[in-house]
């Protein structure tokens, strides 16, 4: 027989604060929020959860980050100290972020705004993303060769509508002897793509509703353990 656990204060509390921060949620979506009156000085709930949670969120994402940062520094450091292949570049990772937060707080200002951090993110970022970006293409072209091979009536679908859109959103097909594939192209992007779209947006939101109602109502709790 599974043995009860006894009273948790830590964990009781935190189920009340998710509780209490769902229900204020949902009653900024279903209850209509008033400013402050005469009569109301301080607003309605809706009202002032719509100023505090911002907040609230803000705090909570500083310290998420924090907690990446340190779960990324232990991570490396113990396979820079366990010599793991390619230790190396946790190395080069661990500077780079030491590099960059020293000159972000201090090389003029502080702050993602800052002069240091401008100049890292316009001189050292974009051009690696420019760089891995283009790699990417070659890659996806790789991937799609491989992906869409005609071997069933699908994949010869999927194949085919693939070749329309590629082919529509070339130039060449933007004259006016050849718009018919461009104008093809925009009809399947407008009405199949898009109301395939639209049923996965609606399947992904059943599922995030589902979950929400899971961990309000206790029934998982993995983020507990």
């Amino acid at each position: 027989m599974r043995r009860r656990p006894g009273f948790d204060f830590g964990y009781t509390a935190t189920s009340v604060i998710i509780y209490v921060t769902a229900l204020i949620v949902f009653a900024t979506f279903f209850i209509t929020a008033q400013g402050p009156t005469t009569d109301n000085p301080q607003g309605s709930i809706p009202y002032r959860a719509g100023i505090y949670l911002p907040a609230l969120a803000a705090l909570l994402t500083g310290f998420a980050l924090l907690l990446g940062l340190a779960n990324l520094v232990r991570v490396h450091v113990g396979r820079i100290q366990r010599q793991e292949r390619n230790w190396p570049y946790s190395g080069a990772l661990l500077a780079s972020a030491g590099v960059t937060i020293v000159v972000g707080a201090i090389v003029g200002g502080s702050g993602p705004n800052s002069a240091g951090a401008t100049w890292i993110f316009n001189n050292v970022y974009q051009p690696l993303a420019s760089t891995f970006y283009s790699l990417l293409a070659f890659f996806i072209a790789a991937a799609a060769f491989r992906a869409l091979r005609a071997r069933t009536v699908e994949m010869t679908i999927l194949t085919v509508v693939a070749l329309i859109v590629i082919l529509g959103q070339a130039p060449v097909f933007q004259l006016d002897q050849l718009n018919w594939l461009a104008a093809l192209k925009d009809w399947i992007v407008q009405y199949p793509a898009l109301a395939a779209i639209r049923g996965i947006a609606l399947g992904a939101s059943l599922g995030i509703i589902a979950t929400s109602a899971r961990l309000v109502l206790g029934i998982d709790r993995q983020y507990l353990s």
